[in-house]
Parts: C-alpha cells; structure tokens; sequence
C-alpha cells in the first residue's frame, strides 16, 4: 500500500499519477517472470492475472477497479516486446543498441 502527499488540493478531475518503478524477473512462474524454451531462448512473460499483476509492477489490476495502465519497455534493439494491447510508439534509445 502506498500513500501519495501532495503540496495542495487537487480539484476534482482526472489525473495522471507518473509512478517509475524497477522490478527484477523472477523465476516463480508468477508477476513478471523469465520463461525459457527447449532451444534455450528466454523470454519474459507475465499473464497479469489480477493478484499476479503487482507482483510486476505496482498496481491495483483488480477488475472492481476496472485499472488501466501504460507501459515502457526498455529493451535490446534485437529484442521485441510483445503485449495484447497497441503498440503506442517505438523509439530508439535511450542508450546505442536500445529501444523503448
């Protein structure tokens, strides 16, 4: 659980909250985790299915919450992040060899 401070009221409206956030790859099968195949490729995968979804990242991906979210993948060039959603943008960067 966390609690958010802020200087001043907020007047009623929709907001954005920006949230940067660092996890690790797991090998749990659960929130984000690394599978491999049988040819030694590794993939990370995650089925974000409501309780495994903070396990990921923070959040509160409960369907009573009816949550949405972005996210950034920061990833090698040779490398593809691949979702069930649109992909909003792919850029190069922010380092040489890298894409976001």
């Amino acid at each position: 659980m966390v609690t958010l401070a802020v200087e001043k009221n907020i007047s009623p409206g929709i907001r954005t909250i920006h949230v940067h956030y660092h996890g690790l790859l797991n090998d749990e099968l659960r929130g984000f985790y690394l599978a491999r195949t049988s040819r030694a490729a590794s993939m990370a995968v995650t089925q974000f299915e409501a309780t495994d979804a903070r396990r990921a990242f923070p959040s509160f991906d409960e369907p009573a919450y009816k949550a949405t979210f972005d996210i950034t993948v920061i990833a090698d060039k040779k490398h593809v992040a691949i979702s069930n959603a649109k992909v909003f943008s792919d850029k190069p960067g922010p380092a040489e060899g890298k894409h976001t």
